[in-house]
């Protein structure tokens, strides 16, 4: 929750600045935990077409026989 102490003026261009350090390595660690987690799902949903593709050679292959 930012507060009005995360909050700062630059001097020499009155710029509002977040001085919040732990905010932003916890948004850094929410942030990098949420790409680990898409990265996986897209693991999964490759691993999930390949054993489909795996399945339909198999199901080809027993017919031949």
């Amino acid at each position: 929750m930012m507060n009005e102490q995360s909050f700062r003026r630059e001097e020499n261009t009155s710029a509002l600045l977040n001085i919040d350090h732990d905010g932003l390595q916890a948004y850094k660690a929410r942030r990098d935990r949420m790409k680990k987690i898409q990265e996986l799902e897209t693991d999964i949903n490759i691993i999930k077409q390949d054993m489909s593709e795996i399945k339909t050679m198999l199901e080809k292959i027993l017919n031949r026989g």
